[in-house]
């Protein structure tokens, strides 16, 4: 009994130590890589050469909210996974912020990509009046519904939230049963699974649209995407779709094990191994959120450029004029 429980605690042990270690350095990597790129991706998508597109309004709204998705969850993520400092387990207030803040930040992402594919197809439509939807001003008016919608919505996360303690373990979660329930579901349904899935029927509807165009004998100049700009922004906004749906399936599949297990008996061991594999589907989950920059750039020429550019602007701005002075 004795060697038993001794190997159950090893293996306990060894299971914890790699959560640790993923952690530690993974996230870190996210982190800094995730940081940079949105950063640039705001700086680049609000010069001239972009910020006339529609499509890239609702990008420069996913760079924003991912850019504090970054700094609040994940970093929070990091902390308390890799060194188990977690203030959301000692102040009420901040549970409940960084629970809203999650909620929210984690739906308005998937939510402006969504509305980046609706402009795509829209645009590559054969009907004239169709692609009138594809304009700046209806993206900005969008954008601004779909913030204001989900904030307000969100607030059942404040309502729900608080700080549980079991076994002199503190921590931020949901008490309610019913809450709980619900927030498995809403997780499942509208940050895991419809997402991807809608971002994908999108997508292939909007290739299916292209092809149907590039048949045209006779193309009209200005119809859906003559432009070389919009290809480019097709293709970054297609690879995103792909990269999104890859790596936020598992998160969603995950879930759904989750809600199907939850009445099942499970060891301390399984238990633990779950964790395990919680940690690494959040990771995964995470990647989209930290990568859009390097997508966009893999994928676009027109985006490959705008470093260049301002690489060369910061060099004349700051070096050259200072040594004619």
């Amino acid at each position: 009994m004795a060697t038993s429980s001794t190997e159950i605690y090893v293996s306990i042990q060894a299971i914890l130590s790699v959560k640790v270690s993923l952690a530690q350095i993974t996230i870190p990597i996210l982190l800094i890589f995730g940081n940079i790129g949105e950063i640039l991706n705001i700086i680049i998508f609000v010069r001239r050469t972009f910020r006339t597109n529609s499509c890239v309004i609702y990008f420069l709204a996913a760079s924003c909210t991912r850019l504090i998705f970054i700094n609040c969850s994940i970093l929070l993520t990091y902390f308390a996974l890799g060194y188990n400092i977690d203030p959301s387990s000692t102040s009420l207030i901040f549970c409940k912020l960084k629970f809203y803040v999650a909620c929210v930040t984690g739906i308005l992402t998937p939510n402006f990509i969504l509305l980046a594919c609706l402009d795509r197809l829209m645009l590559s439509s054969l009907n004239a009046r169709t692609r009138l939807w594809s304009q700046t001003h209806f993206a900005y008016r969008l954008v601004a519904i779909v913030f204001i919608f989900w904030t307000i919505f969100s607030i059942h996360a404040i309502i729900g939230s608080t700080i549980i303690v079991e076994a002199n373990y503190a921590f931020c979660y949901i008490e309610n049963s019913g809450y709980k329930v619900f927030m498995s579901l809403y997780s499942i349904i509208l940050n895991y699974l419809l997402p991807p899935i809608l971002m994908a029927i999108l997508g292939l509807l909007t290739i299916i649209n292209v092809r149907r165009i590039q048949r045209q004998i006779h193309p009209v100049i200005g119809r859906g995407y003559v432009h070389r700009k919009d290809r480019y922004i097709l293709h970054m906004l297609l690879f995103q779709v792909l990269v999104n749906v890859i790596f936020s399936l598992p998160a969603g599949v995950y879930q759904v094990y989750g809600v199907i297990s939850s009445d099942w008996s499970k060891d301390v061991i399984q238990q633990t191994r779950d964790s395990l594999y919680f940690e690494i589907v959040l990771i995964l989950f995470y990647v989209p959120n930290c990568a859009g920059f390097y997508i966009y750039t893999l994928t676009a020429k027109i985006f490959r450029q705008e470093p260049k550019k301002l690489s060369i602007n910061f060099y004349h701005r700051f070096f050259v004029r200072r040594a004619t002075k």
